[in-house]
């Protein structure tokens, strides 16, 4: 076992390990998406476990090649009542969950860290719609991975001021309705609504506009789904997100 470290880390996952112990995905300031085998820790700690989303100091020892990390100490930072509010949990999860299926270089966790800390604090906000949130963290997630959607130009011809907003899902990019002709609707186009397109004209600055907003499961559905597939054509990899249908259920069909 190498040396002892210590970080500050989101917990993303807990599961039992054992009789008594457990297996910790956390999100790291400095090392990013980590596994850390806890042992003992639910009988050590029974009146004082861990829980999934709280962000900790973690004292832990490296390991051995490719082996899990060993906590030695985790010292409570900042917890949350998110759980009180099922809603405001389910889109959380997602934001760990998302983070989850990016490869991230340690030397760029501090970023994504931060942006995972300010959206789990900002979903404590009164009369907020997590989901709008959630479409708001997902859009950051796109940019800071340096694939930033650009609603106003055409990937493609470079024109702007469409006013119709279409997903090349073969890419993750928004064309323009001439380029789009060329392409047919099977080889991966998404036309989004203009409801839909609002809201995503909207995101930058989705905290002043919440309580005007009429979202029903269908619209819910629809910005998902583009999230998701511009995701896949940027990333060029499946996106499962288990936590996804669950938040579109608070909405009225």
């Amino acid at each position: 076992m190498k040396a002892k470290i210590k970080d500050f880390g989101i917990i993303t996952k807990l599961s039992p390990y054992g009789d008594s112990s457990q297996i910790i995905q956390a999100f790291c300031r400095s090392h990013g998406q980590i596994s850390i085998l806890a042992k003992g820790y639910r009988k050590q700690q029974a009146n004082n476990p861990l829980v999934q989303l709280f962000e900790y100091e973690l004292s832990l020892y490296e390991p051995v090649e490719q082996g899990l990390y060993l906590l030695s100490e985790a010292s409570l930072i900042r917890g949350n009542t998110l759980h009180e509010q099922a809603q405001n949990w389910v889109a959380a999860e997602l934001g760990a969950e998302l983070l989850s299926k990016i490869l991230i270089a340690s030397s760029d966790a501090q970023d994504y860290y931060e942006l995972l800390s300010s959206y789990i604090t900002y979903l404590h906000t009164p009369d907020i719609k997590p989901v709008c949130i959630w479409w708001r963290f997902f859009s950051r997630i796109l940019s800071l991975s340096g694939y930033e959607l650009n609603l106003d130009t055409c990937e493609l011809c470079g024109n702007c001021g469409e006013e119709r907003l279409i997903l090349d899902m073969r890419n993750g990019g928004m064309i323009c309705v001439d380029c789009a002709e060329a392409i047919t609707q099977e080889d991966g186009l998404m036309v989004i609504s203009s409801k839909a397109a609002h809201i995503l004209k909207l995101l930058p600055e989705i905290g002043l506009h919440m309580q005007e907003l009429k979202l029903g499961r269908n619209l819910a559905h629809e910005l998902n789904s583009f999230f998701v597939a511009a995701f896949e054509g940027r990333f060029n990899k499946t996106l499962r997100l288990k936590s996804l249908s669950v938040l579109e259920q608070f909405y009225p069909v």
